[in-house]
C-alpha cells in the first residue's frame, strides 16, 4: 500500500460522487446478470448497483490491491467477486457479460500504457460483452482549445508558475493580460483547476504525470465506432461553473463551459 493509494481510495470514497455514479448505474439495464466494474476503486459504483439490481452480480477489477481490500461497508457482503488485474490483461472468457462499466478507467490507461493500450482495452471490452451487451463508461472532458481569459484570486495566480513546471504530461500555457487576468485555452485552465488541490498531497506527482482533458465524449463515441460499438448516447454532467463558484474564477467571454465529465452509452 503506498500513500498515494490510500489518499486515491479516500477519495473514491466521497459521498459527493454518488450523484454522477447513479446517472451511470441507471444506464445499465436491469435484467444484466453479469456485470464487469472496470477499474472499480473502493466499489462506489457497485454499492449502487446492488442497490438498485439486487439479483445483479458484480465482478470488480482493478490493479490495487489496497483498492479491493477497502471497499465501502455497502459492498463488502453483497453479490461481489474481486479480481486484481491490469488492464487491458482481462482475465475471462469471451462474451462472458452483460455489461461493462469503466469510470475514468479509459483516461488511466491513455496516460499510463498508451493509446495502443486503450485500443486493445476496446476491443476486449467488445469481446467480453455478450451480444447486445451496454458499455457506459465516464471519463474526464476534454472542452477544446478555445481560449479564454480567466480572472484568478491571487493565491491560485502564483500558483500557475508552479503548475506549468509540475505538469509533465504535455506543456500547458498561458499569458498574462494584467494583475488578475490571464489568457489560456480552455483545455489548459480545466487541467489547472480540476489539479491544483494535488498540491503537497500523496497524489502531486501522479497528478501531474496524467491529463483531466484526454478526450470530448464525441471523440471517444468516435472511437468507439471504429471498434464495432454502436453509440447510443453521449451526455455531460457536472458543471463545471460549480469549480467556478469553488475558487471564485471568472471567465470572458462570459458563457457555459462543457460539464466535467461525459458519460457515454455503447452497445455491442
Amino acid at each position: 500500500m503506498t500513500s498515494s493509494e490510500k489518499a486515491m481510495a479516500r477519495i473514491m470514497g466521497y459521498r459527493y460522487r454518488q450523484e454522477y455514479l447513479r446517472e451511470i448505474a441507471d444506464l445499465i439495464p436491469t435484467n444484466a446478470s453479469l456485470i464487469l466494474d472496470a477499474g472499480c476503486g473502493v466499489g462506489s459504483l457497485t454499492a449502487l448497483i446492488n442497490q438498485q439490481m439486487v439479483s445483479t452480480r458484480v465482478v470488480e477489477l482493478d490493479l490495487s490491491r489496497y483498492m479491493l481490500t477497502h471497499q465501502l461497508k455497502e459492498t463488502v457482503e453483497q453479490n461481489i467477486t474481486l479480481i486484481q488485474a491490469l488492464m487491458p490483461e482481462f482475465p475471462f472468457k469471451s462474451e462472458s457479460f452483460d455489461a461493462v462499466v469503466a469510470v475514468q478507467s479509459l483516461s488511466e490507461i491513455l496516460c499510463f500504457s498508451g493509446r495502443d493500450a486503450l485500443f486493445i482495452t476496446i476491443d476486449e471490452i467488445h469481446d467480453l460483452l455478450r451480444e447486445g451487451g451496454v458499455f457506459v463508461i465516464m471519463d474526464h472532458q476534454n472542452p477544446g482549445d478555445e481560449l479564454v481569459d480567466v480572472k484568478f484570486k491571487d493565491q491560485m495566480l502564483s500558483q500557475l508558475d508552479r503548475f506549468q513546471k509540475s505538469f509533465e504530461y504535455r506543456p500547458f500555457r498561458f499569458e498574462v493580460l494584467d494583475d488578475v487576468w490571464v489568457r489560456m485555452t480552455k483545455r489548459d485552465f480545466y487541467e489547472f483547476i480540476t489539479k491544483i488541490w494535488a498540491f503537497n498531497t500523496p497524489l502531486e506527482k501522479e497528478e501531474m504525470q496524467e491529463t483531466h482533458t484526454p478526450f470530448s465524449g464525441e471523440e471517444l463515441a468516435a472511437i468507439l465506432e471504429e471498434h464495432e460499438f454502436s453509440i447510443d448516447c453521449v451526455s455531460g454532467t457536472v458543471p463545471f461553473e460549480i469549480y467556478l463558484k469553488r475558487f471564485k474564477v471568472r471567465v470572458r467571454p462570459k458563457q457555459k463551459l462543457p460539464e466535467r465529465f461525459f458519460i457515454l452509452k455503447a452497445f455491442k
